[in-house]
């Protein structure tokens, strides 16, 4: 299946982190106005919920590729915890099509893992936001059909079943950038 291609995208790790640990606590605070508690020890901190205006230091990488940010995204799944299965949403309210994920702490600790399109999903709502379809059913309940080690940046399908993995004692923390008006089909021709 067509669900994630790895880059080679050079990035500053350790810039990433210093950026993380100036903006925000590990775990976040749930009384940050950016800050959404997905689930026990998960939580979104969402670029569309803040003032704040971060440079991650990769501009001139979507400039290069004609990429304009639409929402940035930080996925943090804590010490042992499987996420609910999961269609990614904008707080605009649309599901994303795909997005690049850049891995700032921890991501070999888990997998990211996509499953079968037969499993259903309900809408969940935070303060009038749809923040993401999630599956009625654990991940242990539905049928994996691909999974990949978040160990490089990647753009991966976010419209299709998928949750992440986090099997140590560590947290395991994402960055996501979605972006405006590009399929994944232009995606994939603009970054492979």
């Amino acid at each position: 299946m067509d669900l994630y291609h790895k880059l080679s995208l050079n990035y500053n790790c350790d810039k990433l982190k210093a950026i993380y640990f100036n903006n925000w606590s590990m775990p976040p605070s749930v009384l940050e106005e950016d800050v959404l508690e997905v689930g026990t020890k998960q939580y979104l901190i969402v670029s569309l919920l803040s003032n704040k205006n971060i440079d991650w230091g990769l501009g001139e990488f979507f400039t290069k590729h004609n990429l304009i940010i639409k929402e940035t995204v930080i996925y943090i799944s804590g010490p042992h915890t499987i996420g609910r299965p999961h269609l990614d949403v904008c707080k605009i309210n649309t599901v994303n099509e795909w997005a690049l994920n850049v891995p700032i702490f921890n991501g070999t600790s888990g997998r990211t893992v996509w499953y079968d399109s037969s499993t259903k999903v309900n809408k969940k709502v935070v303060d009038g936001n749809i923040v993401g379809l999630l599956s009625e059913d654990k991940a242990t309940d539905c049928k994996e059909v691909a999974d990949m080690i978040m160990d490089s940046p990647c753009i991966m399908r976010t419209n299709h079943l998928h949750t992440v993995e986090n099997y140590t004692d560590n947290w395991r923390v994402n960055l996501s950038f979605r972006f405006k008006s590009t399929s994944w089909n232009q995606a994939k021709e603009r970054l492979l």
